[in-house]
């Protein structure tokens, strides 16, 4: 045959308008009614001289109008539903048929001979129909936590879509066909959602589109190959807390990321307060407590001797440091955090002692740490007499993590102690003695550098038969903290 032998399409069932009656499933006895059964009786067969009956037009056009309305229906494209009775009545339907389903918005493909099953049951079981041709969602709403379990008619879309604020994880229950699963994951909620046959494996949904595939039993993932070409395509994600491994990452995604990766932390230089993002549990602190200042050398208190002079002063010690130290908070807890202060180096002496350095802040994060501040350095000692010894002593570096260095005796030249280096920052340089009264800032004990190092202590006069003044000593380092998650 060829395409063009196509028979003409009839509109109008025959007899439409007709003298016509309903067949019945058998013909009474001595009747001339046609039936199913029957067709026309023997009656209609036998000549009216010999006691037959002639048949009734009637029947003739029923008979006909039925198969031509039938005949009507499937040239315009349409199909049945599966009807219970009809199964039945024909023992099942045969391998192969394909029926329309109850939506009429898809089709029922039968795989079993003699099948009697409805293909469309409320949950996962096998029929023997699978799903082919179908159109359109199935939107799964509400979802909160536990197992659902989708119809065949939910599960025969090409495309599922689920929504729901969780409560708990959830699983979804789909029957075990052969064929892909499109389903869009909308559920809002820090839980997982599954998806899995009755009796085979599963996987994790990411949020958003999952394109998957069911073997029979097991669901997988399916990313096709990334090209330049035509060779697939990859599916695509925004979302950027997905731990997915079935979706590849938008520009924006990755562009998000990379700003997440960045800025997931905050630097705090002065006292302030941070709140726990959405979502975090534990977040890391690394920071320190502010050094203390160095303490000032000791004058020549009118020495006449060039071997002894005032002692030097103390470098200040460091301030107390972690190093992303975790600590487990909550969602939106708001954190006050202080700084401390730098330790102020000590002022110059101008007769007697030095002056000691100014100890440095605490620096802390309320409820979960506390920092000790290092101590500022002790003061240069006074000349004790003047002979060979009597240099006064030099002052102590401030306690801390680490210490200051002390300075040294005015023996001969009492040089100043330098600042302890803290994990954030250098310790200030020491001053050395001095025999005069030079200008310049060169004599100073010098100031940390960074944060929660100690300051440098500055050294003691010696040598002279004038009083000779000390010099000031240099500032700790200030406190920092820095928060990540």
């Amino acid at each position: 045959m060829k395409k063009t032998d196509l028979p003409a399409r009839k509109p109008v069932p025959f007899a439409a308008n007709g003298s016509r009656r309903d067949l019945t499933d058998k013909t009474p006895t001595g009747s001339n009614q046609a039936s199913y059964d029957a067709g026309f009786p023997p009656v209609t067969m036998v000549i009216k001289a010999a006691g037959g009956l002639p048949p009734d037009g009637r029947d003739f056009n029923q008979a006909f109008n039925e198969l031509y309305a039938g005949l009507r229906w499937q040239n315009a494209g349409g199909g049945y539903p599966f009807d219970a009775d009809f199964a039945a009545a024909i023992s099942g339907y045969p391998a192969g048929v394909k029926l329309p389903n109850s939506t009429s918005d898809g089709f029922w493909l039968n795989t079993l001979d003699g099948n009697t099953n409805n293909p469309e049951v409320k949950d996962s079981t096998l029929t023997g129909w699978v799903p082919v041709n179908n159109y359109g969602t199935s939107s799964v709403t509400g979802l909160t936590t536990g197992t659902v379990t989708l119809s065949t008619l939910q599960a025969s879309k090409n495309e599922i879509a689920l929504s729901g604020t969780l409560t708990g994880n959830i699983t979804l229950i789909v029957p075990a066909w052969q064929r892909s699963f499109n389903v869009t994951n909308n559920c809002q909620g820090n839980f997982t959602v599954s998806i899995k046959t009755s009796t085979g494996t599963g996987l994790v949904m990411s949020s958003g589109r999952n394109n998957l595939y069911c073997d029979g039993k097991n669901i997988t993932a399916v990313l096709p190959v990334a090209s330049l070409t035509n060779a697939g395509i990859t599916q695509l994600s925004s979302a950027t807390n997905s731990d997915a491994e079935n979706v590849a990452a938008t520009p924006k995604a990755v562009k998000d990321a990379l700003a997440n990766a960045v800025n997931r932390q905050q630097k705090f230089t002065a006292s302030g307060s941070f709140t726990v993002p959405t979502g975090v549990t534990t977040i890391y602190l690394s920071g320190c407590a502010a050094g203390g200042g160095g303490a000032s050398g000791a004058t020549n208190s009118g020495g006449k001797s060039s071997l002894v002079g005032g002692g030097g002063g103390g470098g200040g010690g460091a301030g107390q440091s972690i190093i992303k130290q975790a600590f487990t908070v909550t969602p939106g807890q708001v954190l006050t955090i202080s700084i401390g202060a730098a330790g102020n180096g000590a002022q110059a002496s101008t007769a007697g002692g030095g002056y000691n350095g100014n100890n440095g802040g605490n620096t802390s994060v309320t409820g979960l740490v506390t920092l000790l501040g290092g101590s500022g350095g002790g003061a240069g000692g006074v000349v004790d007499n003047d002979y060979v010894g009597g240099g006064g002593a030099g002052g102590d570096g401030g306690e801390g993590y680490p210490a200051g260095s002390s300075g040294s005796d005015g023996n001969y030249a009492g040089n100043g102690g330098p600042g302890a280096s803290s994990t954030f920052g250098g310790g200030g340089g020491a001053s050395r003695a001095v025999k005069s009264n030079p200008e310049g800032k060169d004599y100073q004990g010098q100031p940390a550098f960074g944060f929660g190092a100690g300051g440098g202590g500055s050294g003691g006069a010696y040598g002279a038969t004038d009083a000779l003044f000390s010099y000031s000593a240099g500032d700790g380092a200030p406190g920092l903290m820095i928060v990540e998650w």
